[in-house]
C-alpha cells in the first residue's frame, strides 16, 4: 500500500471515528432547545408527527439515521427528532422565552442556536453577530401538508437522505 492511500485510509477512519464520537451515548437524555417542535414517526419533516414537545423537555436518545435522533418521551412514545432541535446534553430550560433558568443566559443563547464546543470557543472571541433574520425564520410554523402543497406546485420533488 503507497503512503498515499494508507493516509487517506488513515483520514476516512478518523472522520469516521470523530462522527460516531460526536453523538450522544445511546441512553443519554437530550434536551429540545427549540421553544416548540415536532417529534416525527420517521427520519424527515415530511413524515407524521408523533407528539409536540417545548424547549426543555428531556428524552432518552436510542440512536441516529444521519442528523435524526430516534428519542423516547417521558411518555414512552418513540419518534424522531432533528438534531438540530436539541442539545446532547440535559439542561434545565424552561418552555418561556426570556424566563430565567439554572442555566447561564450565555449557556441558554448557544444551546438556542445549536452551538458545539469549538463554536462556542469562536463565539466568545467574536460578539459581533446579527441573528435578526435567523429569529424571524424560526418563529415561522408551517404545517406538513403546507410544505407538500408548495413541493407540489413547484415540482418538487423530496429525496429524503437517510444514512445508516
Amino acid at each position: 500500500m503507497n503512503r498515499k492511500t494508507l493516509l487517506s485510509v488513515i483520514i476516512v477512519a478518523f472522520l469516521t471515528a470523530a462522527v460516531a464520537w460526536a453523538a450522544p451515548r445511546i441512553g443519554s437524555v437530550i434536551t429540545v432547545r427549540s421553544l416548540n417542535t415536532q417529534v416525527m414517526s420517521e427520519p424527515s419533516f415530511l413524515s407524521s408527527s408523533v407528539a409536540k414537545v417545548y424547549r426543555g423537555t428531556h428524552m432518552t436518545y436510542l440512536g441516529r439515521k444521519g442528523a435524526w435522533y430516534k428519542v423516547r418521551m417521558s411518555s414512552g412514545k418513540i419518534g424522531w427528532i432533528h438534531r438540530s432541535r436539541v442539545v446532547d446534553k440535559m439542561l434545565n430550560l424552561s418552555r418561556r422565552p426570556g424566563a430565567s433558568d439554572s442555566s447561564s443566559k450565555d449557556e441558554v443563547e448557544l444551546a438556542r442556536r445549536g452551538f458545539n464546543p469549538s463554536i462556542e470557543q469562536q463565539m466568545s472571541r467574536e460578539k459581533n453577530y446579527n441573528y435578526t433574520y435567523v429569529d424571524r425564520m424560526e418563529k415561522i410554523q408551517l404545517d406538513v401538508k403546507t410544505v407538500k402543497d408548495f413541493m407540489l406546485q413547484g415540482k418538487l420533488r423530496f429525496r429524503a437522505v437517510v444514512r445508516k
